[in-house]
């Protein structure tokens, strides 16, 4: 098989498998892997990328599927099963002093008081805007929420609910989401209140 022009460098094994990975560098310039384990959430440091330091190892709902993605000093994760809701991982005093909190979001959906336990994927854009796909309650579309007033509390700001989101993507004011046996769409959340169907495939 090609090698694509790729050197391992090194290799960090979880014995419960992993399901996803991303990453972030400190003020220090340090580089993370943020690994996503079917049991946990794991950061290793990258300081000396031949080897790997676990700073930290979030223990979770066992899950195939979580998702990993970074705002600012945060790391924020979701898994598709169990009640964990959203974990918000502080990151601004690694490698020593790694934060978290689990995070169930209150917030109401259409007048009605409702509780994120999970989701199955989530995105965040470059306007720091939190899109959680396939969750528990409220739509199982695609939920925003803003991250800029308080990070460790997001807002919810609005819903597009046509139809089961598996994944997702924003860039300014355009939302891709798949949508699993209802193919794709783009959506135009210019007022994320009011988001409008732009197309579908």
């Amino acid at each position: 098989q090609a090698d694509f022009n790729l050197v391992e460098v090194s290799n960090y094994q979880y014995p419960e498998g992993c399901n996803d990975i991303w990453g972030y560098v400190d003020t220090n310039g340090i580089e993370y892997a943020l690994v996503g384990t079917r049991e946990a959430t794991a950061i290793l440091s990258l300081e000396d990328p031949s080897n790997p330091i676990e700073r930290a190892y979030i223990p979770g709902a066992t899950s195939t599927w979580r998702d990993i993605k970074t705002w600012e000093n945060y790391a924020y994760v979701i898994a598709d099963v169990g009640n964990d809701g959203l974990l918000i991982i502080n990151m601004a005093g690694a490698p020593t002093n790694i934060t978290h909190n689990f995070l169930n979001i209150r917030f109401l959906y259409n007048g009605s008081p409702v509780s994120i336990e999970k989701c199955h994927n989530l995105y965040i854009d470059e306007n720091g805007i939190l899109y959680l796909s396939g969750c528990n309650t409220g739509s199982n579309g695609v939920m925003m929420f803003d991250l800029n007033e308080d990070p460790e509390n997001p807002e919810y700001l609005g819903a597009e609910s046509a139809t089961y989101s598996h994944d997702n993507v924003a860039r300014g004011d355009t939302l891709w989401t798949s949508d699993l046996t209802s193919g794709f769409a783009a959506w135009d959340v210019s007022d994320k209140a009011n988001p409008v169907e732009l197309a579908r495939q």
